[in-house]
């Protein structure tokens, strides 16, 4: 069964006149066109959407493509995660760290900070309900600015706001660096809390993940890449990977841009690191390859399936297309497939097991 669904017939969540009739969506996110088929397993997906000169913000889509509540943001819709109280927390661009109540509305926030120290790609919430976030982190190098990365530490309860780690302490851009490290260094992209209380930080630029240890103090390992401590074979590896997440010790999924490889196709990759190498243990492409130049996403359910998102549109950056994504089962059959029609990206598909609008 084939399911489309033009963005007017469901409810909008900023504002609700009254219970009996929602409010109609945005007429810009009204012009995404959204199309399911199969079942989701998740009660939503939360899309990261983004037209250039439309719509641009966080939506849940249900398995029939239904949007159930949006969130607008300003600028690029870069992250997302929730609090335990349910709230979710965004990185908008054009504004900043916003925690967002189920009404729509900002209950805490952290305004954007100036280019040289810009919040970018990546927020985590961690056990202890605080927010670990990606920012830019300058530094003069070779008598040039260089952007650096650090990851910072927000309470939304109390407002504080602590830096916790930066590249420029633990790397040497003179080596850790490829032909694409120019004003910015590593680009960072992806943030996630491994099984130990380690921290996964994945860097576009060198193709490498690596693991900070639970004290901040060192490097447990560097996945891949440039001066790499765990090695991956040739023919497995990645390049400007994205969503790095360690599922069990020494597990590793993520998405696979592939962006410095050939042939040019992305994918969905899992490793399992044995001392000071990694083997290729699961991987996942669509039926039609799709190569996705940048963004994009991984993500596995409790139930062992794996939420994969290709989110560039076909033409950017000798991208493919289209902007999908897919649940996939472990033997890599496709339980859902959504394709999403009027955006230049679909940055992130987060599973969202329960939400109430």
């Amino acid at each position: 069964m084939r399911r489309m669904w033009l963005g007017c017939m469901i409810l909008g969540a900023l504002a609700t006149p009254t219970a009996r009739e929602p409010a109609p969506l945005p007429l810009e996110l009204q012009a995404i066109k959204i199309t399911t088929t199969g079942t989701l397993t998740p009660q939503y997906a939360l899309v990261h959407l983004f037209a250039e000169k439309g719509y641009k913000g966080y939506a849940l889509v249900d398995s029939a493509g239904r949007i159930a509540w949006h969130y607008r943001t300003k600028d690029y819709p870069f992250a997302a995660d929730r609090r335990k109280n349910g709230n979710f927390v965004f990185m908008d661009k054009g504004h900043g760290l916003v925690e967002v109540d189920r009404r729509g509305a900002i209950v805490h926030e952290l305004k954007q900070r100036e280019p040289e120290r810009e919040m970018h790609h990546a927020l985590v919430v961690t056990p202890h309900d605080t927010v670990l976030y990606l920012a830019f982190d300058t530094e003069t190098f070779n008598g040039k600015p260089l952007k650096g990365e650090a990851i910072w530490e927000w309470n939304p309860d109390t407002g504080e706001d602590v830096k916790r780690w930066r590249s420029w302490d633990f790397m040497d851009p003179a080596l850790d660096r490829s032909a694409r490290t120019a004003g910015e260094w590593l680009h960072g992209n992806s943030l996630s809390i491994g099984p130990g209380g380690n921290v996964l930080l994945s860097f576009h630029y060198i193709d490498q993940v690596i693991s900070i240890a639970p004290d901040w103090k060192s490097i447990q390992w560097r996945l891949g890449g440039v001066r790499s401590t765990v090695s991956v074979p040739k023919d497995q590896q990645t390049s400007a990977q994205h969503t790095a997440a360690e599922l069990a010790p020494g597990r590793i999924l993520m998405f696979d841009n592939r962006t410095a490889l050939q042939p040019p196709y992305s994918r969905a990759v899992e490793y399992q690191i044995e001392g000071s190498s990694a083997r290729q243990v699961w991987e996942w492409r669509p039926p039609k390859d799709n190569y996705a130049a940048a963004v994009s996403s991984a993500r596995r359910l409790p139930n062992g399936n794996t939420l994969i998102a290709f989110g560039m549109v076909k033409g950017r950056n000798g991208s493919s297309g289209p902007t999908e994504a897919f649940e996939v089962t472990p033997a890599g059959a496709i339980a859902w497939h959504m394709v999403v029609d009027g955006v230049m990206t679909l940055f992130r598909v987060e599973p969202i097991t329960s939400f109430e609008p």
